[in-house]
């Protein structure tokens, strides 16, 4: 009677493809790629009938449990996999938070429980292993309560299985930066992390404890890292924000929707107990503001105000001036840009944080910098009363999104400004190793050639203020710092673009 099933005729069918020789040891690997793509063949066919979730989940647990090899994969390749992933850990969700497991005929099969005395019951070694990886026991628990384990948290992909460990990445982080992605390609890297936080939140969701732990919230912080650099590359030619097209990524507003409920409990969760926790707050505090004005429209004041590490947490090191005004309220007055002097805010703060040396990650720095001098370039191009707001000028479109930008009446302290960004670029082009004690780089240290890339963005912010500049006294002055670029002095590199950069201005 079995046999005449369709699901489970199916299964013998390509049980009976599988060939019984004996295997020599070079062809497991290709043999289990063979048996995980008809593995995956089975499982579609159960999921577009969605007849018989069980089936599915059975099958598409043999399929993961063993991962394939994602180090190499491309983006679409790894953006395909994953959807599939997502499929599993949905069916898995399910299966784990189903307000009466034990007693649901279909879990109960699937999982190999079977009932020998009321709420007594036994699973078989072979079912779900990796949920009960401890001998077969018997199950003396409460009959609505959920499976102990969710079982994503043991067969999830971590980000070391994706991309190279951090050990490995001092010359991947080079070949990294160095890579360009047109349109296409950053939407797939954007895809890719929100479909990895959505299979994350399945789990959380199944196991609300998690959440609590130290150790959660900091795969989470790390995780909106990670996220945070695909939506902003360090470089301009791996893509901007204003390349986003939400059509190619798969469930892009549930993804969006985790990522700002992952962002707000980010910030309420900010520590500052330990120094570790202490030189990474400006960083983390800078990146999940912007995260948050990009994709949480205004509501960010709301809770970024009131989180207590914003609230409570003023160190000296972060007090401007003898007013002792608080640069991370300068900062969010600078991306809030609704007051007279939001331009101004942007720009002490940054001075403060290059006069203090305070401890950065360089690429959210120059991100803020960059911010900075789109709000310059565009209050001071708003000066000009006869021209509309968007007459002449000549900017990436990402400089163009942001909030009250277009407000007129700004104050520039433009020179101010200049200075700021050729402290900067005499930091970096420097030969002294100083740099490695005031900036940081997200998995590898920074390299003579980091630092090169990095001047090259700041000279490209320059040549754009330059051009866009109504004044000859800024046009001058940038030209005399990309000047100062080429040095015959021995403790100051030439970056190998000052040409290129020197013809552009």
């Amino acid at each position: 009677d079995a046999l005449q099933d369709d699901t489970t005729s199916q299964f013998f069918a390509l049980i009976k493809e599988i060939p019984l020789e004996k295997l020599v040891p070079q062809n497991h690997d290709q043999a289990a790629e063979d048996d995980r793509e008809a593995l995956e063949k089975l499982a579609t066919s159960f999921l577009e009938k969605g007849a018989d979730n069980s089936a599915a989940l059975w099958t598409l647990d043999h399929c993961f449990s063993r991962l394939p090899r994602l180090v190499d994969v491309t983006l679409q390749e790894l953006s395909f996999f994953l959807r599939r992933y997502y499929a599993y850990a949905r069916l898995l969700f399910l299966a784990a938070s189903h307000s009466d497991p034990i007693g649901n005929h279909n879990i109960r099969k699937l999982m190999g429980i079977t009932e020998v005395h009321n709420d007594e019951f036994t699973m078989h070694l072979s079912a779900f292993r990796f949920l009960f990886p401890q001998h077969p026991s018997t199950l003396n628990s409460d009959p609505h309560s959920p499976p102990p384990l969710f079982p994503t948290r043991s067969h999830y992909p971590t980000e070391t299985e994706i991309a190279p460990p951090p050990q490995r990445q001092g010359r991947c982080g080079e070949q990294a930066m160095s890579k360009f992605l047109n349109q296409e390609q950053y939407n797939a890297r954007v895809g890719v992390h929100l479909q990895q936080m959505r299979i994350l939140q399945l789990m959380y969701s199944a196991q609300p404890q998690l959440k609590r732990l130290d150790v959660t919230k900091s795969n989470i912080a790390d995780w909106l890292n990670h996220l945070y650099e695909a939506f902003f590359p360090p470089v301009c030619y791996q893509g901007s924000i204003a390349d986003i097209d939400w059509s190619t990524i798969q469930d892009a507003g549930e993804g969006i929707r985790i990522m700002k409920e992952w962002v707000r409990a980010a910030i309420y969760s900010l520590s500052v107990d330990s120094e570790g926790d202490q030189a990474v707050f400006l960083t983390s505090i800078l990146r999940l503001t912007k995260l948050s004005f990009a994709f949480d429209g205004m509501n960010p004041l709301q809770y970024i105000t009131q989180a207590a590490p914003v609230k409570s947490y003023r160190p000296p090191q972060l007090l401007r001036g003898p007013e002792m005004a608080y640069i991370v309220e300068d900062m969010l007055a600078s991306i809030q840009g609704l007051t007279r002097t939001s331009v101004t805010s942007g720009i002490l703060y940054l001075q403060h944080m290059l006069q203090q040396k305070l401890y950065v990650n360089l690429s959210v720095l120059c991100d803020c910098a960059e911010d900075v001098c789109s709000s310059a370039i565009i209050a001071l191009h708003l000066r000009q009363w006869n021209l509309p707001p968007l007459h002449g000028l000549v900017l990436p479109r990402s400089w163009l999104i942001g909030p009250n930008k277009f407000k007129r009446g700004k104050e520039v302290l433009i020179d101010l400004f200049l200075d700021v960004m050729q402290r900067l670029l005499d930091v970096l082009a420097s030969r002294h190793d100083i740099t490695q004690d005031i900036y940081w780089l997200e998995h590898t240290k920074i390299t003579v050639i980091h630092r090169h890339t990095f001047i090259q963005r700041i000279c490209r912010m320059l040549c754009l203020l330059a051009y866009n500049a109504y004044t000859r006294g800024i046009r001058n002055r940038v030209e005399e710092m990309m000047s100062r670029l080429r040095s015959n002095d021995p403790q100051r590199a030439t970056p190998p673009f000052y040409q290129r950069c020197a013809l552009l201005e």
